[in-house]
């Protein structure tokens, strides 16, 4: 499902039509006017697309495809979708919270719970021993980054990977190094 979010309105469209949901391109035509693409496509309600200008036949239909999708969850469970969505290696707080912003446009404003929720998430998946050397390599990464961020250089670069999944021994690493 990572790919849908990729697509273009013309890509959403090919798909749909492999799903033989007997839509015409009447309907095709709402989806292009509207600019419905792959990062809206799993947001769809029924009423929405009526609201679009669908007849409720075709509306139902792909309200129905919408709900297969594996991972159609509410705002409060749907965040966590991009991390199984994407690609460890793409994982970014600049990617998430553009992610986030353009499915939930309402939370846009709302930047500290964004980037609270992906280091918490981050805190999580580094604590979980099932964690793949791959995911936990970037996990620490990106914790690594935030402490340089939190931290500046005042640690004058020396954060290890060790100092990173302890983050609560990171300022007592941070206050070694500037008394050495």
């Amino acid at each position: 499902m990572s790919a849908m979010y990729k697509w273009s309105t013309e890509e959403l469209i090919s798909f749909l039509k492999s799903k033989d949901l007997r839509l015409d391109d009447e309907d095709f035509q709402v989806l292009r006017e509207k600019k419905i693409d792959g990062v809206i496509f799993p947001n769809l309600t029924e009423e929405k697309l009526i609201e679009y200008g669908l007849k409720r036949g075709p509306a139902m239909m792909i309200s129905m495809e919408v709900q297969k999708l594996p991972n159609h969850l509410s705002l409060s469970h749907g965040k966590i979708n991009y991390f199984r969505l994407f690609p460890p290696s793409q994982w970014s707080l600049l990617d998430f919270s553009n992610w986030v912003s353009s499915c939930w446009p309402s939370t846009a404003e709302d930047t500290r719970k964004t980037n609270q929720f992906f280091f918490n998430t981050l805190y999580i998946l580094r604590d979980d021993p099932s964690v793949s050397t791959e995911v936990l390599d970037v996990v620490t990464n990106l914790l690594t980054q935030k402490k340089k961020v939190l931290f500046g250089d005042s640690c004058g670069g020396k954060i290890s990977k060790e100092s990173a999944r302890k983050p609560t021994e990171l300022l007592n690493t941070c206050n070694r190094v500037k008394k050495d």
